[in-house]
C-alpha cells in the first residue's frame, strides 16, 4: 500500500497516489513493501517499468521511470 507520495518523484510522476495498492511490476507480482523495492532497485536507472494497481476496487496500469534517490 502507498502510504506516501513524494512530490516530483517518479511515484508522483506516474500519478500514483496514497493508498494505492501495487499488485505487480512489470507483470511480476509485488508479495510485500520488501519485495517492491527488491524489484525496483533490480532495475536499471532510467527504465520504465509498468506497475499494476488497485485504487478505490479499480484496478488500472501506470507507467513509472527509475530513478535514483
Amino acid at each position: 500500500i502507498v502510504t506516501d507520495v513524494v512530490p516530483g518523484s517518479p511515484a508522483d510522476q506516474a500519478g500514483l497516489r496514497r493508498g494505492d495498492v501495487i499488485l505487480s511490476i512489470d507483470e511480476r507480482p509485488v508479495k510485500n513493501a520488501e519485495d517492491l523495492v527488491n524489484q525496483i532497485q533490480s532495475k536499471k536507472v532510467g527504465a520504465k517499468s509498468v506497475l499494476l494497481l488497485s485504487r478505490e476496487g479499480q484496478t488500472m496500469y501506470v507507467q513509472v521511470t527509475i530513478r535514483e534517490k
